[in-house]
């Protein structure tokens, strides 16, 4: 049984039944069907799939975090008339009512990876979202069947393309010495990464959630960890506040990158193969000097 919506979502459940007309599938400003994704990177996978015959609408903005997010009254609205919300996992979109929507896809669930179950952190290997593309495909199509071929054809080529940039990143991260392949990130973001192109994740002070606390216990083990391993350099994304992770690089006396563009897409960086590439060569440039 799924749990009952807080009760704000019920009062507009109530109000929609009420006063809505039409169908709930279509979005008020077009008639094509209307699907949301929880986050920009989420948004433009679907994109690629879904082209100009479904309307892909962002639900968290860039530069906010998907684990804390609050959403306003509109927004809550939009959730509950979407006919489709593509999401992560629970894990990553934890603050956000997932129940709200009648229809869902958590694209972590679609891959099946053992990771998945601990690490919502799926997009950051590519090859894993080349893996839900199909599932994505099939959803719009049951939003959508007068398309489906289209979603079908637009997933083929959108694989293709994330596996010709899997292997441009297997290129790019080919330059880090194998001594230098050695992984710190603030919060624990980097695991299918690291798997994915041969690195070692040596720790975070906070866990899968930014928002987790950092103990002084844990933080003076990361240091340690750091300097023993010779680690070159630790990594903060965009969003997280970088000042703990420029605390262990001072102690460590290491380098620090704290721009990174992890869970948000954001300059330089518009798409979500963008931000992969431009990601990766920072974390290969840093660890490389």
């Amino acid at each position: 049984m799924k749990p009952a919506l807080p009760t704000p979502l019920v009062a507009i459940v109530a109000a929609l039944a009420l006063g809505a007309c039409g169908d709930e599938t279509r979005s008020s400003s077009s008639d094509r069907p209307s699907v949301i994704a929880t986050t920009g990177v989420a948004a433009d996978i679907v994109s690629e799939v879904a082209g100009e015959d479904i309307e892909v609408n962002q639900l968290v903005p860039d530069g906010a975090g998907p684990h804390s997010y609050s959403l306003s009254a509109k927004e809550q609205r939009e959730l509950i008339e979407a006919g489709l919300l593509v999401y992560f996992s629970p894990a990553l979109e934890e603050g956000l009512p997932l129940d709200a929507a009648g229809n869902s896809l958590a694209i972590a669930e679609e891959i099946g990876s053992a990771r998945s179950s601990d690490d919502p952190h799926v997009w950051l290997d590519p090859t894993q979202i080349e893996a839900a593309l199909p599932a994505i495909a099939d959803a719009l199509a049951a939003l959508d069947p007068d398309h489906a071929a289209g979603y079908e054809r637009r997933a083929e080529a959108y694989g293709d393309e994330l596996s010709a940039l899997d292997v441009e990143l297997e290129e790019i991260t080919a330059a880090v010495p194998d001594r230098n392949r050695k992984l710190v990130s603030s919060h624990d973001v980097l695991g299918y990464f690291a798997d994915r192109y041969g690195f070692e994740f040596i720790g975070a002070p906070f866990g899968a959630s930014p928002e987790a606390e950092a103990s002084a216990g844990k933080l003076a083990e990361l240091i340690d960890a750091v300097e023993a391993e010779g680690v070159p350099a630790v990594f903060a994304q965009t969003g997280d506040d970088p000042e703990v992770l420029r605390q262990v690089a001072a102690e460590a006396d290491v380098a620090v990158v704290d721009d990174l563009l992890l869970e948000s897409l954001g300059d330089g960086a518009e798409t979500y193969v963008q931000m992969m590439r431009l990601s990766t060569q920072k974390i290969s440039d840093a660890l490389s000097g």
